[in-house]
Protein backbone atom coordinates (compact mmCIF):
# COMPACT_ATOMS: atom_id res chain seq x y z
CA UNK A 1 0.00 0.00 0.00
CA UNK A 2 1.46 3.28 -1.08
CA UNK A 3 0.99 6.17 1.38
CA UNK A 4 -1.16 9.01 0.16
CA UNK A 5 -1.10 12.56 1.40
CA UNK A 6 -4.60 12.25 2.82
CA UNK A 7 -3.71 9.13 4.86
CA UNK A 8 -0.57 10.76 6.26
CA UNK A 9 -2.61 13.81 7.24
CA UNK A 10 -5.22 11.68 9.03
CA UNK A 11 -2.56 9.75 10.95
CA UNK A 12 -0.75 12.90 12.09
CA UNK A 13 -3.89 14.75 13.15
CA UNK A 14 -5.42 11.62 14.69
CA UNK A 15 -2.43 10.82 16.86
CA UNK A 16 -2.11 14.47 17.90
CA UNK A 17 -5.79 14.39 18.92
CA UNK A 18 -5.24 11.21 20.95
CA UNK A 19 -2.39 12.91 22.83
CA UNK A 20 -4.50 16.01 23.44
CA UNK A 21 -7.36 13.94 24.85
CA UNK A 22 -4.85 12.00 26.97
CA UNK A 23 -3.75 15.25 28.61
CA UNK A 24 -7.31 16.25 29.48
CA UNK A 25 -8.22 12.77 30.74
CA UNK A 26 -5.08 12.57 32.88
CA UNK A 27 -3.59 9.61 31.03
CA UNK A 28 -0.18 11.28 30.74
CA UNK A 29 0.29 11.66 34.48
CA UNK A 30 2.88 8.88 34.83
CA UNK A 31 6.31 8.32 33.36
CA UNK A 32 5.46 5.00 31.73
CA UNK A 33 2.73 6.43 29.51
CA UNK A 34 4.93 9.40 28.55
CA UNK A 35 7.74 7.04 27.53
CA UNK A 36 5.34 4.91 25.46
CA UNK A 37 3.98 7.97 23.69
CA UNK A 38 7.48 9.36 23.20
CA UNK A 39 8.45 6.14 21.39
CA UNK A 40 5.27 6.24 19.28
CA UNK A 41 5.85 9.93 18.52
CA UNK A 42 9.40 9.11 17.49
CA UNK A 43 8.02 6.64 14.95
CA UNK A 44 5.75 9.40 13.64
CA UNK A 45 8.80 11.70 13.49
CA UNK A 46 10.68 9.08 11.46
CA UNK A 47 7.86 8.96 8.91
CA UNK A 48 7.62 12.76 8.93
CA UNK A 49 11.29 13.02 8.02
CA UNK A 50 10.82 10.31 5.39
CA UNK A 51 7.72 11.74 3.69
CA UNK A 52 8.18 15.50 4.17
CA UNK A 53 10.66 15.90 1.29
CA UNK A 54 8.29 14.03 -1.06
CA UNK A 55 5.67 16.80 -0.77
CA UNK A 56 2.66 14.50 -1.17
CA UNK A 57 -0.50 16.49 -1.83
CA UNK A 58 -3.77 16.43 0.05
CA UNK A 59 -6.94 18.46 0.05
CA UNK A 60 -6.25 21.91 1.46
CA UNK A 61 -2.62 21.35 2.53
CA UNK A 62 0.60 21.61 0.55
CA UNK A 63 2.50 18.96 2.52
CA UNK A 64 0.45 16.81 4.95
CA UNK A 65 3.59 15.15 6.36
CA UNK A 66 4.01 18.35 8.39
CA UNK A 67 1.26 17.10 10.70
CA UNK A 68 3.45 14.13 11.69
CA UNK A 69 5.79 16.54 13.51
CA UNK A 70 3.02 17.65 15.90
CA UNK A 71 2.94 14.57 18.21
CA UNK A 72 6.65 14.67 19.08
CA UNK A 73 6.49 18.42 19.72
CA UNK A 74 3.45 17.97 21.96
CA UNK A 75 4.86 15.10 24.03
CA UNK A 76 8.30 16.72 24.35
CA UNK A 77 6.97 20.09 25.51
CA UNK A 78 4.46 18.43 27.84
CA UNK A 79 7.17 16.28 29.43
CA UNK A 80 9.42 19.33 29.96
CA UNK A 81 6.65 21.47 31.45
CA UNK A 82 5.46 18.53 33.58
CA UNK A 83 8.94 18.16 35.10
CA UNK A 84 9.08 21.90 35.77
CA UNK A 85 5.63 21.80 37.39
CA UNK A 86 6.58 18.83 39.58
CA UNK A 87 9.75 20.62 40.68
CA UNK A 88 7.77 23.73 41.68
CA UNK A 89 4.69 22.12 43.31
CA UNK A 90 5.78 18.53 44.11
CA UNK A 91 2.54 17.17 42.57
CA UNK A 92 1.42 16.13 39.10
CA UNK A 93 -0.08 18.80 36.84
CA UNK A 94 -3.71 18.26 36.01
CA UNK A 95 -6.11 19.63 33.45
CA UNK A 96 -9.77 18.79 33.38
CA UNK A 97 -11.62 20.28 30.47
CA UNK A 98 -14.13 23.00 31.35
CA UNK A 99 -13.29 22.84 35.03
CA UNK A 100 -11.26 24.86 37.48
CA UNK A 101 -11.06 21.92 39.85
CA UNK A 102 -9.07 18.68 39.80
CA UNK A 103 -11.26 15.80 40.88
CA UNK A 104 -8.23 13.46 40.81
CA UNK A 105 -6.23 15.55 43.32
CA UNK A 106 -9.15 17.32 45.03
CA UNK A 107 -7.68 20.78 44.49
CA UNK A 108 -8.24 23.89 42.45
CA UNK A 109 -6.26 24.29 39.24
CA UNK A 110 -3.60 26.99 39.16
CA UNK A 111 -2.04 28.98 36.33
CA UNK A 112 0.76 26.47 35.71
CA UNK A 113 -1.79 23.65 35.33
CA UNK A 114 -3.21 25.51 32.37
CA UNK A 115 0.21 26.43 30.97
CA UNK A 116 1.40 22.82 31.20
CA UNK A 117 -1.53 21.66 29.06
CA UNK A 118 -2.22 24.56 26.70
CA UNK A 119 1.31 25.58 25.64
CA UNK A 120 2.28 22.15 24.22
CA UNK A 121 -1.09 21.75 22.50
CA UNK A 122 -1.03 25.21 20.94
CA UNK A 123 2.62 25.10 19.95
CA UNK A 124 2.37 21.68 18.35
CA UNK A 125 -0.76 22.50 16.35
CA UNK A 126 0.66 25.78 15.04
CA UNK A 127 3.99 24.22 14.04
CA UNK A 128 2.18 21.29 12.41
CA UNK A 129 -0.07 23.65 10.45
CA UNK A 130 2.89 25.79 9.43
CA UNK A 131 4.90 22.79 8.18
CA UNK A 132 1.88 21.34 6.37
CA UNK A 133 1.29 24.60 4.51
CA UNK A 134 4.85 25.85 3.99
Amino acid sequence: MEPTGQNIEYIGIGYWAILTISIFWGLLRNNKSIIVHFVLSSVALYFALKFYPLELKSTGNKNPAGFLFSPIILIFLYALLRQFYKKVYNIEPDMEAYSGFSSRDRRGLNFLDYVTAIVPIGTSVFIGLYLANK
